[in-house]
């Protein structure tokens, strides 16, 4: 039994450690531009992120840009009416670092 609480405690001890690839607030912009590719969609609704059905939030990166007023340009790509259909969108930035704000009308 002390084994097994000492190896309880050792996990939790572990999980704590932190993990160093965390982005933080002085990340550098430039290097997340450039071409993306999709693999996973995640969402607390799954009905938003399904194939089949509404699907509405169903949507893959192809792009980031960095345009010269410091706004972040996103390319995306979803169905619309059952056209694959590109949707620009664009974030400004805040004035703080790493922090942008966007309006969409897509949903």
């Amino acid at each position: 039994m002390k084994l097994l609480l000492l190896c309880l405690g050792l996990t939790l001890v572990c999980a704590q450690e932190g993990n160093s690839d965390v982005v933080r607030s002085n990340f550098d912009i430039p290097k997340i531009t450039g071409e993306w590719f999709s693999i996973l969609l995640a969402s607390d609704n799954r009905e938003k992120i399904e194939e089949n059905g509404n699907g509405s939030m169903r949507v893959f990166v192809e792009h980031i840009s960095l345009l010269k007023n410091s706004s972040l340009l996103f390319k995306f790509h979803t169905k619309v009416n059952g056209v694959c259909t590109e949707l620009p969108l664009i974030c400004d930035s805040t004035g703080e670092d790493g922090i942008y704000t966007v309006s969409c009308e897509y949903v």
